[in-house]
Order: structure tokens, then sequence, then C-alpha cells
């Protein structure tokens, strides 16, 4: 702990703070990514949680596994990059009503913070046609630069709204994308788009995964789908060039958010941690694959 009473993240490389809009009489907010690895280097993973803020079992997971990243890049032995959000929602998380943290919805407006995301598919479709060649790779790099450029421009009126784009905008161009959240009582289980599987497989497996739900699109623009059903979506619209998956992307349900315990997170980061030693991510054997 700091003497502030904040718990301390060891060795992040880069850390990244980003101030919320704000109006009269507004506390500050801001969003802040822990940045590892050299910035650039693939695979380019991220990983956040606290979009609902009062789901808390993945904000310890990613503290403890910040710790271990901080390490590992001190030794030299991150591959690739690793952007981190241990809590990505500054908004929930300063919402109270009687003493009780109101984290799913914005207060006001009822928005929910896990819908409306920016439709990725929608804003690089026309950036994108006509500058598709026959090269895979390239195509893959054509649209995340599409996608990061057409995500850049800051809201400055809305913080909901801004915030939102801060994670697309960070998101948008990694190999994997993972959604971090708990319900109120539930088994380990993830959420993970049909064109993704049985290729997330080894994330399942890692995780001790009790199910796996899949869907094509299950509407209302959730966080994991912005981003996974995009490329489905742009391989479908350009059929006749060669548009792979870009990115895995799923939600991860972490059991029961009335039941957080250090050993359930210890077990977690490490199942993490091996699945990006699998994905080539951080330099080490993951063992022989879990039964899932």
């Amino acid at each position: 702990m700091g003497d502030n009473g904040e718990m301390q993240i060891a060795s992040a490389e880069r850390r990244d703070r980003h101030v919320l809009p704000s109006k009269q009489g507004e506390p500050e907010r801001a969003v802040e990514f822990l940045r590892f690895g050299e910035a650039g280097a693939r695979p380019k993973v991220y990983i956040q949680t606290g979009l609902h803020a009062d789901e808390l079992p993945g904000m310890l997971v990613l503290r403890k596994l910040a710790a271990a990243l901080g390490e590992l890049a001190r030794d030299g032995k991150l591959v690739g990059e690793v952007v981190l959000a241990p809590l990505c929602n500054p908004i929930g998380v300063s919402q109270f009503i009687g003493g009780y943290m109101v984290g799913r919805v914005e207060q006001g407006t009822e928005r929910n913070f896990n819908r409306g995301f920016p439709d990725l598919f929608g804003l690089v479709k026309d950036k994108v046609s006509g500058k598709l060649g026959d090269d895979a790779e390239d195509n893959v790099r054509i649209i995340r630069k599409a996608m990061r450029k057409k995500t850049s421009e800051p809201i400055k009126d809305d913080a909901f709204a801004e915030m939102q784009r801060l994670l697309v905008h960070e998101a948008c161009d990694a190999d994997i994308v993972l959604d971090v959240h708990a319900d109120n009582e539930a088994l380990l289980h993830l959420y993970v788009a049909e064109a993704n599987w049985p290729g997330a497989e080894d994330l399942a497996a890692e995780l001790d995964a009790r199910a796996v739900l899949l869907t094509d699109q299950s509407g209302g623009e959730p966080f994991d789908e912005t981003h996974g059903h995009a490329w489905v979506r742009l391989a479908a619209a350009f059929p006749e060039k060669p548009v792979p998956l870009g990115c895995l992307s799923a939600t991860v349900e972490l059991r029961s958010n009335n039941a957080v315990s250090d050993e359930d997170a210890d077990r977690d980061s490490r199942a993490l941690l091996r699945f990006l030693m699998r994905r080539g991510v951080v330099a080490g054997e993951a063992g022989g694959m879990p039964r899932l």
C-alpha cells in the first residue's frame, strides 16, 4: 500500500491518465491505463474490468496481474504489449445511493455502462472501402488504423460518451480484448462470439470456465461485441477480400460478486498469465492445456 492507502502497481512501464469532462461542482474523474511491454509490439492484449463498477472480482485480479506483468517486464519477458484498465469506469465508482454503489447504469440517464458503444463496423466500413487488397495482414493493418483514427476525436461535453470512446480507442487495435465482469451469483463463465469459437478454447480452459455462451450478435452494442463482431461484419461486407478475424474478444464473468477471495483472484490472475503465454504475449511455458 502507498502512503495514501491506494494499492501500488509494481513497475507499470507506462501509466496514462485521461480526465473526463465534468460539469461545475462535479469531482474530477479519470480513466487510467497501465501499459506493459514495448508500444506497438504484437500481439497486443487489452483487458479491462469495472465497466459495471459494482462488480468487484476483476479489479483484484487485474491488480495481481499488473504486479506479475511488472516483474516480467523488468526481466525482459514481455514479447507483446499488454494494456490493463483495472478500474475502467470512474463514473460508476463515484455513484452512491443510500451508501450503496450504483455501478451498472449512469444516474440521471439510466444508460447502461456496457451498452451503446461506438459501432466500429459502421465507423470504418466506408473508410476502408477501396483500400483493401489481397494481403490479409495488410488488410488488418488498414482496418486497425482506420478504427484508431475514427475513435481518436475527444467528446468534450459528455463524460459517459467520452469514457466509452477512450475504452474503444484503446482496445480497437488489439489482437485480444477481454472485458471482465461478475454476476450476482454464478460460476465462472464466458461470452464469446460464434466466430471466435473454438478459437477461444484455451482461454476457457485456463480459467476453468463452467460454461461458454456463444452468440453472433446479442444487440445493444456491448463492449466485447463492438470489437469482435466488427471483424465478422467487415468480412461479410468485403467477401472478395481476405479479412480475417483481427480480434478475439470475450466477456469473462468471474463468478459471484458476493464472494470475492484472495485465493480466487490468485488463481484467476495465474490463469490469465498462462493464457498470455500460450498466445505468445509473454515468454514462458504454460504447461499442458487444462481439460475444458
